[in-house]
This record gives structure tokens, sequence and C-alpha cells, in this order.
């Protein structure tokens, strides 16, 4: 295979994938809906993410982990915030979820909060 070639299948699939995350307004997002006691706020950051589909994909992997109460992606900051129960779901089980979608957890992300409630 030509290197051209690869490049035209390289960039087709990523378009793709971001073309093929699933809509929230149509309900076709798995999405847990039981209700969660959230005990744990995190920022993970998150390499791959190109587009507002790379975000849905994202966010709709992670809710549907047992245990999950929100979570929110943003392309822009690298960044998913997940709210949720620290005895029902653990941070491998967002990394995973996050992985198998074909994104890359770089670690936690420390927000201005953390840094604050550390200080005090």
């Amino acid at each position: 295979m030509t290197r051209n070639a690869f490049v035209m299948i390289l960039l087709a699939s990523s378009l793709l994938a971001c073309n093929s995350a699933p809509n929230e307004a149509s309900g076709k997002a798995a999405v847990n809906t039981s209700k969660v006691m959230v005990n744990k706020t995190i920022t993970l950051a998150v390499e791959g993410m190109t587009c507002t589909g790379c975000e849905n994909t994202v966010k709709a992997s992670v809710e549907k982990i047992p245990g999950i109460a929100s979570a929110s992606a943003s392309f822009k900051d690298k960044t998913v915030v997940i709210a949720f129960d620290s005895t029902r779901a653990g941070i491998n089980d967002m990394s995973t979820a996050i992985t198998t979608v074909g994104y890359e957890v770089k670690g936690l992300k420390t927000t201005v909060e953390e840094v604050k409630k550390t200080t005090k």
C-alpha cells in the first residue's frame, strides 16, 4: 500500500469515527439513568478528541458505567469531567471506557478548586 493511500484511509476512518458518534438528542446514546449518589468528581485529561462528535462518543461511553452520574467532555480543553459514586465506579473503569472508543487518557487533571481544597 502506498503512503498516500494509507494516509487517505487513516483520514477517512477518523472522519467516520467523529461522524458516527451517538446523537443524544435522538436517544441513541445508552445512558445510565439510575439514581447515583455523587461523592466524587474528577477531571481526566484525554487526547484525540477533535470535534463535538468525539465529545459525545466519550460522554456516552463513560455514562454507560454503573455509578456514573454525569460526564462532560470538551475537545477544546482535552478534558472529561465525571461525577460519580466512588463505591460503584473507579478511574480504571472510566479509562477503559474512553480508550475502548479510541481516545487516550493521559491522567487526572488538577483543577483550581482541587488546588484550593488541598491548600486550606
